[in-house]
């Protein structure tokens, strides 16, 4: 069903603009089967892609307005803590988020095999020795 956040994609993205109006005629009944057939994010996603093809200049313009605002800004706190905040452009969002997983994943099957090994059974999410974030902090580490 194509709801009226779908459509909200459709004009917030200016998927039909001056530029895009010939193309999005043409592809009108593709956008619409992606609304009602995909999840909602994979739509957003699909529109995303669509529009590099249909508007090549505005997609760039775009793609160089997201990679001037990233940002990451990492501070101490009182006792010596860290705090990180930052924002990413999509493809280097993409790549740090992909290379965090991954290392994410190794450092959960380690810690997997030691708790099995002195548990003699599968562990309990919580019989790990870390937990999901703090994987995360050490996977960024």
């Amino acid at each position: 069903m194509v709801g009226v956040d779908h459509v909200d994609v459709l004009v917030k993205a200016r998927a039909r603009s001056k530029l895009t109006a010939v193309v999005f005629a043409g592809d009108e009944a593709m956008l619409v089967r992606w609304a009602s057939t995909l999840k909602f994010h994979q739509f957003t996603h699909a529109v995303e892609v669509w529009l590099q093809h249909a508007d090549v200049d505005e997609a760039d313009s775009r793609a160089q307005r997201r990679h001037r605002q990233r940002e990451f800004c990492l501070s101490q706190s009182f006792e010596a803590m860290w705090f990180a905040n930052g924002t990413f452009d999509p493809i280097s969002g993409q790549i740090v988020h992909d290379t965090l997983t991954r290392i994410e994943a190794e450092l959960f099957d380690t810690d997997w095999a030691e708790a099995k090994a002195c548990l003699c059974r599968d562990p309990l999410d919580r019989e790990l020795g870390r937990t999901g974030a703090q994987r995360r902090v050490d996977a960024l580490v």
